[in-house]
């Protein structure tokens, strides 16, 4: 078989518990082209004919999932490719470090094919090392996913373009009010409006600040429930949600869930989506999450830093917060007044709209076409 696209990310699992693989699922079961994908041993999920899987053993994530872990995954997946023939193109979905960046050039030295790299966030000091700046320099195709990410490679190299995340958000379907109220319920969320956060205990850094915004909120109005919905990752997370559920225990309307199966129960039943940050680094320019979040329609607060605010992707009147202290007021705001929060919600329906376009697909196998057939 040839021109084979080999999309290299984690390996896909039943549980799309990442961001990466979430878009890497996203994007196989839309393109138009012979592929192969990597999965663990046991995936069950939907793979389109045109797309291969390679099942790997010994790829379960677990909740504690440290960068060792990740190179060691990284590297297993490197032998695979060397026994590959007929690689026409390897797309790279994760970000580069030093030590992968030597790898794929060897492989590439050997293999002959062309590259794209979709780096989901870029270090301007990380692209300082030689290593990346080779690999960014040799590549096909650079798919970046903010204007702060294009502006720091674009010197290196002329051939990168800007591609959002995009995610299958047909399934996100607006529970009537009465399903609602039902699934509010069955989880046991006290009043009539919710707030969820589904994003990292990393991020948040000032637990004080954050924990102050959430107890602001609440003494302005109890019937305000928060749901915390942030993976375990490692024990550094451990000790941060520890440290915020010390100091919020006396409320009862605070929520932590950490996995990713019941994650959607609490977002279809949330009524502002979240996302207070003091820096993206090394995450996704614009995090899966919120996107998932805007696929129920619901208004988005986010922090106003770079990239995380080009997530309203120019809309006006988007909510974003300078400081920690202005979400309070906010929230209020958006349960308070109804044609302030109508505002809003229609804000992210038309969002909705832009990031689970099929254009942004067209985009991709635009790319796909042109390195295809170029011999």
């Amino acid at each position: 078989m040839k021109n084979i696209i080999v999309f290299l990310s984690r390996p896909l699992s039943n549980i799309l518990d990442e961001g990466n693989k979430k878009l890497v699922y996203s994007l196989v079961q839309h393109l138009d082209v012979r592929g192969i994908v990597f999965t663990t041993s046991d995936f069950q999920l939907r793979i389109p004919p045109n797309i291969t899987p390679l099942r790997l053993k010994n790829t379960t994530d677990t909740k504690k999932v440290d960068h060792s872990r990740s190179l060691k995954i990284k590297l297993k997946l490197f032998s695979h490719l060397m026994n590959l023939e007929n690689i026409h193109t390897l797309h790279v979905l994760f970000i580069p470090t030093g030590i992968t960046a030597v790898i794929i050039l060897l492989l590439r030295f050997f293999k002959h094919f062309r590259l794209i790299i979709s780096p989901h966030y870029v270090d301007a000091k990380d692209v300082q090392s030689l290593p990346l700046r080779k690999l960014y320099s040799l590549t096909n195709q650079i798919i970046v996913q903010s204007r702060r990410s294009y502006d720091i490679l674009k010197p290196i190299n002329g051939n990168i373009t800007i591609i959002p995340p995009f995610m299958d958000l047909f399934s996100s379907d607006m529970p009537p009010f009465e399903r609602k109220f039902q699934t509010k319920k069955e989880l046991g969320i006290p009043g009539d409006f919710t707030v969820i956060f589904p994003g990292e205990y990393q991020l948040i850094q000032d637990i004080q600040q954050f924990c102050e915004m959430v107890e602001i909120t609440l003494q302005k109005d109890a019937h305000i429930s928060f749901v915390i919905a942030c993976r375990l990752k490692n024990n550094s997370d451990f000790r941060i949600k520890k440290s915020i559920q010390d100091r919020l225990k006396k409320h009862s309307n605070i929520f932590f869930i950490d996995t990713t199966p019941i994650f959607e129960k609490y977002l279809s039943v949330s009524d502002v989506c979240i996302f207070p940050a003091k820096h993206m680094q090394y995450k996704f320019d614009l995090p899966l999450a919120i996107i998932e979040a805007i696929g129920y329609e619901m208004p988005i607060i986010v922090s106003d830093i770079s990239p995380l605010n080009e997530i309203y992707q120019n809309q006006k009147d988007g909510l974003l917060a300078k400081r920690y202290s202005d979400f309070p007021q906010m929230i209020l705001d958006l349960k308070r007044n109804e044609p302030f929060y109508q505002k809003q919600k229609s804000i992210a329906v038309s969002l909705k709209h832009f990031y689970s376009s099929l254009e942004i697909v067209h985009r991709h196998q635009t790319i796909y076409d042109q390195l295809n057939h170029h011999e």
